[in-house]
């Protein structure tokens, strides 16, 4: 392979809200990997929008290379997109003292398949003041890291499929309703032939205040060119 295109993002939060006004939260804390590979880093401390939408820290990173571990120069292409948010607060209805994900790819120098690998946590996560017992299970992705063989692994099971575009959840329950505050979904994995993207929590808002916020993403692909 004569070049390898480099992607790799990471961000922490972003979102919109439609009522009782209209504001974009934009986005913060953002990596983003050029083709060329390289390394990345952005953090924001004590972030606050309107005493609404918060978190006390939040560090994105992304790399990307040619491995040197092979003698003869010819080792896999290497990325990564990590991304960690501690003291996350929604309008108090949904915290976190942590949360983690990260995407990591290999393909080696000859080409083929690209393999990706997600790793993702909560620490603490709480909605509604309840706690919840939400443990990514990355695990069992990662035993097909490679789209062939996740593919043949899902066609076993029900999985949302367009677009050659695979939608997963890493935890169950995946998707917490709360009335008066909207719909929480948990640890939403995306996976193309060449990708996987993580996003730890979507919230679309319901009444009194209605938008839609996403919190910690990351994300990874491995293409060859030509």
């Amino acid at each position: 392979m004569e070049r390898f295109l480099f992607h790799a993002e990471a961000y922490a939060l972003t979102g919109r809200f439609t009522l009782p006004f209209e504001d974009v939260i934009p986005v913060q804390a953002m990596a983003t990997l050029p083709l060329t590979g390289g390394f990345g880093t952005a953090r924001v401390d004590d972030f606050d929008y309107r005493s609404l939408v918060g978190f006390r820290r939040a560090t994105a990173s992304v790399s990307g290379g040619q491995s040197k571990a092979d003698r003869d120069g010819r080792g896999p292409y290497v990325s990564r997109s990590t991304i960690e948010i501690a003291g996350l607060s929604v309008m108090g209805m949904v915290t976190a003292d942590k949360i983690f994900a990260s995407v990591s790819t290999s393909i080696s120098f000859s080409g083929g398949e690209a393999s990706i690998y997600v790793q993702a946590g909560f620490d603490n996560l709480r909605i509604a003041g309840e706690a919840v017992p939400a443990t990514p299970n990355a695990a069992y992705f990662n035993r097909f890291p490679q789209w062939s063989q996740l593919t043949e692994e899902t066609a076993k099971n029900t999985a949302n499929y367009r677009n050659d575009v695979r939608g997963f959840s890493l935890v169950k329950p995946s998707e917490i309703t709360i009335p008066n505050f909207g719909k929480i979904y948990l640890a939403e994995l995306f996976v193309t032939p060449s990708s996987r993207r993580l996003s730890m929590i979507r919230i679309e808002l319901g009444c009194p205040e209605e938008g839609g916020i996403e919190i910690g993403g990351s994300g990874a692909n491995g293409v060859g060119w030509p």
